[in-house]
């Protein structure tokens, strides 16, 4: 079991409380006046085997793409809750290596209209975190992400969350349930996730300090449960960075707008083939920019061409098997486990730092299934998550 120095967990935790998933400019202060806890962290937060930018992970030979890193779920000073530019967003990201972010300040796209964002050096995503609050005695409705909506006007928070969901689709945004279990969010209170929601946040922030508000099992669980049920639905990642007053606190939730970030893989370097790489599912959430890599690959054909990836479909006309691997880059002494519709289907050590680590899946006409990835230090505990593949699905 991890063991914590008490101060500065109870700090981080109070912190936590009163920042509640960018609901309270209370949080901010706090932080700030509790930096001398960060050399207090213990090393098991830190993301293991952090060796440098590694976003260039290869593509398949036979398939026209390339892996981006892809930063989702930022807020700047146009939040309520925010502080920094989008300037500073992008110089920070830049240095970190990442090819592309989404801007989702809280109701409101004002940030997409500046020329910092038309003239950004990297790809930039137009977004909106909508939230709506209620005075009845309820809290949060919503959050979603909401990308690349059509115009932007934001959409009002007197909306009820199916209300916001209709009137989101209508402008055709992709949309997101951040953080579904955070601090009543009336997510996963529904019975089902709505259809017109394509993706989850299953990974907000830093996993191990976030977990007692986020949630990020629970999020992980549920969404397990909804393709366990059939429902194809893209897993990914949201740093939830509410600006550089978190910078001196790397040990704090939101301390870094790149933890955790998206491996995404675009078929063309702008904003339509990062969103058709996310709309595809075909995502890795890594804990962070320097975070060992995994992508999932299979070999339908038995052809050695391997350009099946996480979120595509292989359609099962007769019985046999699909071979699959999961391929890891810098991730030596972490350990891949595979899961499938009822539960882990096979782990195995990573013994190299290029490595493809091969499972074999029966497959049956009729019987729908599907296989994704975690990359752990420590099998079994979520805090030791390093990364977490979408999923390929056997139909």
């Amino acid at each position: 079991m991890m063991k914590f120095r008490s101060a500065p967990v109870l700090i981080t935790a109070i912190a936590l409380v009163l920042a509640g998933c960018g609901q309270s400019t209370l949080g901010p202060a706090l932080l700030a006046s509790s930096s001398q806890m960060t050399d207090q962290a213990s090393p098991l937060l830190d993301s293991p085997n952090a060796t440098g930018p590694l976003n260039h992970m290869p593509a398949p030979a036979t398939r026209p793409g390339q892996w981006l890193l892809f930063a989702n779920h930022e807020h700047t000073k146009f939040s309520v809750d925010g502080s920094g530019t989008v300037s500073d967003m992008v110089n920070i990201l830049q240095k970190g290596g990442v090819d592309a972010m989404d801007l989702t300040d809280h109701n409101n796209m004002q940030g997409v209209l500046t020329p910092d964002f038309a003239n950004s050096p990297l790809i930039m995503i137009k977004g909106m975190e909508w939230g709506a609050w209620r005075q009845d005695g309820e809290t949060v409705v919503g959050h979603a992400g909401l990308l690349e909506m059509d115009g932007t006007d934001p959409l009002p928070t007197n909306a009820t969350l199916d209300e916001m969901l209709a009137m989101a689709s209508a402008r055709h945004a992709y949309i997101i349930a951040n953080h579904p279990f955070c601090n009543g969010n009336a997510w996963a209170s529904a019975p089902v996730l709505q259809p017109q929601v394509s993706a989850m946040e299953v990974w907000n922030g830093y996993w191990t300090l976030t977990e007692p508000i986020t949630h990020n099992d629970k999020a992980l669980a549920w969404y397990d449960s909804l393709l366990q049920g059939g429902r194809h639905l893209t897993a990914i990642g949201g740093a939830d960075y509410h600006g550089p007053w978190y910078q001196h606190l790397p040990s704090v939730p939101g301390s870094e707008p790149m933890r955790p970030v998206n491996l995404v893989f675009a078929t063309s370097h702008d904003a339509k083939g990062v969103m058709d790489g996310v709309r595809g599912g075909h995502i890795t959430v890594e804990a962070t920019n320097t975070a060992a890599r995994v992508v999932l690959e299979a070999d339908p054909a038995h052809d050695g061409s391997w350009a099946t990836i996480e979120g595509d479909d292989i359609p099962v006309a007769s019985n046999g098997t699909i071979p699959m691997r999961a391929h890891v880059i810098g991730g030596k002494g972490l350990t891949v486990t595979f899961f499938g519709k009822s539960g882990p289907i096979g782990a195995a050590k990573v013994t190299s730092d290029d490595q493809e680590v091969p499972v074999t899946v029966p497959a049956v006409p009729g019987i729908a299934n599907y296989v994704r990835v975690e990359l752990q230090q420590h099998p079994g505990h979520s805090w030791s998550m390093t990364a977490l593949t979408n999923p390929i699905y056997l139909n």
